[in-house]
Formats: C-alpha cells, sequence, structure tokens
C-alpha cells in the first residue's frame, strides 16, 4: 500500500510539474537586466510606457543585487520560449549564459551588448582583460543596442516592421534631446570632473562627456570597504574643487558617501575648510533600479534627465544638506 501512495505521488507532483511548465508566460524578449528590458520596451511600444505592456521580461529583480544572479528554473524556461533573449556579455553574465546555451538548439534569437558594441568597450579600471559592463551609460551606445533590437525583432515579426521602426525613431529622438540637455549642462557648469562615493560604473558615461569621475570603488567591486587613505584622498578632492555635491549609485546605503561627508564636515568645524557642507545625490547606473521605479515605468530617459539634472548642481550650495 506504502508503494502505490508513493508512486501516486509521484505521478502527481509530476503532473504538477507539468502544469506549472504549461502556464510559464512567454515573452517576445527576455532580457538580463534593466538597460535590455528599456531598450526592448522602446522598440516594441515607444516612449510610452503601461503595466498592462508585457511581452518583454527582465530577469534581474528590482532592488537586488545584480552581481549575484543566478537564473531559476523559471527564467530558463522563459528564455527558451522567447523569440530574443538580450544579455550584457560581461563578466556578471556571460559565464552562466554559456553553461545555458552550450549544446542547445535555441529557437531564439540572441543579442549580447559586448558584440554589438566590440570596438567601443572600455577596460574595467585596473584590469587587463576585463571589460566595464556599464555600456549603456554612453547613449551613442545605448542607440546601438536598441538598433540591435529593433532589427532583430523585423527579422522576427516582419508584419508589424513600421511600428518597430517608428517606436525606435521616436525613442531615439528622446535620447539625442536629453543628450544635448546633458552636454549644454556641462559646458554651462564647466563640469570637468566629479565624486562617486560609491561603486564607480561611470566609466563610458565618463568618457562620452568629456568627466573625470573619480570613484571609490571599481564598477562590479563586490568589496564594500574603503580605506581611509582612499576616503581622505575623495574628501581633498570635494575641498579642492569645492564641490556642493557628491554622489552615490542608486540601491546604495551610502555608507562611503556619509564617510566622505564626515569627513569634509570635521575639517569645516575645525575651520580648516571654509564653506557649507556638500549634499549627497543619487546618480543613476541603471545596473538594476528600485522596485517602487520598476512599477512606475521609469525610463533610461528619465533617469538620464535625473543625472542632469544633479550634475548641474554640483558647485550649488544646498541649504538642506544631505539628500539621499
Amino acid at each position: 500500500m506504502k508503494k502505490i501512495i508513493f508512486a501516486f505521488c509521484i505521478m502527481l507532483i509530476g503532473l504538477l510539474s507539468l502544469v506549472s511548465c504549461g502556464s510559464d508566460k512567454v515573452y517576445d524578449i527576455v532580457a538580463t537586466n534593466f538597460a535590455g528590458y528599456d531598450a526592448s520596451m522602446s522598440v516594441l511600444y515607444g516612449n510610452i510606457r503601461n503595466s498592462s505592456y508585457d511581452k518583454v521580461k527582465m530577469l534581474i529583480k528590482p532592488n537586488s543585487d545584480i552581481h549575484s544572479y543566478q537564473p531559476s528554473a523559471t527564467d530558463k524556461r522563459a528564455i527558451a520560449k522567447s523569440k530574443l533573449f538580450i544579455y550584457v556579455g560581461g563578466e556578471s553574465d556571460s559565464e552562466w549564459v554559456s553553461d545555458l546555451l552550450v549544446g542547445n538548439k535555441n529557437s531564439f534569437k540572441i543579442i549580447n551588448m559586448f558584440e554589438v558594441l566590440k570596438d567601443k568597450l572600455i577596460l574595467e579600471e585596473g584590469e587587463e582583460d576585463e571589460y566595464d559592463e556599464h555600456v549603456w551609460l554612453d547613449p551613442s551606445n545605448y542607440k546601438m543596442i536598441i538598433n540591435a533590437i529593433k532589427d532583430e525583432m523585423i527579422k522576427i515579426d516582419s508584419d508589424n516592421k513600421d511600428k518597430y521602426i517608428k517606436n525606435t525613431e521616436a525613442v531615439i529622438s528622446s535620447i539625442d534631446t536629453m543628450d544635448n540637455n546633458m552636454k549644454q549642462i556641462i559646458k554651462d557648469n564647466n563640469i570637468k570632473n566629479i565624486v562617486v562615493a560609491d561603486r564607480n560604473p561611470f566609466a563610458y558615461f565618463g568618457k562620452y562627456y568629456g568627466i573625470n569621475v573619480t570613484g571609490a570603488l571599481k564598477g562590479c567591486s563586490s568589496d564594500k570597504s574603503v580605506p581611509l587613505m582612499k576616503i581622505v584622498e575623495l574628501k581633498n578632492l570635494v575641498e579642492e574643487k569645492r564641490f556642493f555635491s557628491i554622489y552615490k549609485i542608486e540601491l546604495s546605503d551610502g555608507a562611503i558617501a556619509k564617510s566622505i561627508y564626515d569627513e569634509v564636515l570635521k575639517d569645516i568645524d575645525n575651520k580648516k575648510y571654509n564653506t557649507v557642507p556638500p549634499t549627497i545625490r543619487v546618480l543613476y547606473s541603471m545596473q538594476n533600479i528600485s522596485l517602487e521605479d520598476f512599477n512606475k515605468g521609469m525610463t533610461y530617459v528619465d533617469y538620464m534627465l535625473h543625472n542632469s539634472e544633479v550634475i548641474s548642481k554640483l558647485y550649488k550650495v544646498d541649504i538642506i544638506g544631505i539628500i539621499s
């Protein structure tokens, strides 16, 4: 009797598993991160974002650490059932993607951002063979990624070619407007240096806009501890350049920025530095976003417009103090 019950349980589990697999949602595009997700949404829907537009899946959940992500069985099924799979191609995802694809005859198309941008990649700070992954922070790179997605979707779904072209043109126009605004702000405020008191994923951003971005840690560093000597170095740079803004990245606890702020405050209190304290502001890298922002439908252009606003305040006094 026990054997019969056991066999029945095994059969029931198997049936439930099949039902579960069969009920998985099918997406047109699956992207590993926000940049790929937003670029895909741009091609499918243009500048409009609506919660009912759900043909794109972002694998890395909002609020989570992208560097520790590993795909679940559901994620793997979503990729397998999709029409187009998009990933970065750097250290954070290339290994598990290679394991997933090896030996498989995939029915879906693939976009590797590194392959799209192979002539424009920048080495990670202090590395000889590891490229910085935050390629989308150069708007010209991001437009190339969007166009690559548009081209693949036209191959996959030629009936909607005109829609994909129209949507892509609308989004690229918005990016160009944002880009020109950013360049004008940088020029008007004579911005040549900024301090990112955090991991520094802004190599592409800095190169494109001609800004020297000094960070506390490498862009993909897993280390959160910063030597006191580095804190003092960044504090001295803030005081030397008379910055009234220092930056942290989204989803950061801001501990490094707060340490630098405290060091500047000590110098002010000790009459070594004669000014008001700087303000801590968020500079978005879009390596991942908050759940609140995801649900609001925030876009690449939204985040870059925010970045242009906080950069415009680099030399402006804010009497309020710390802003997170």
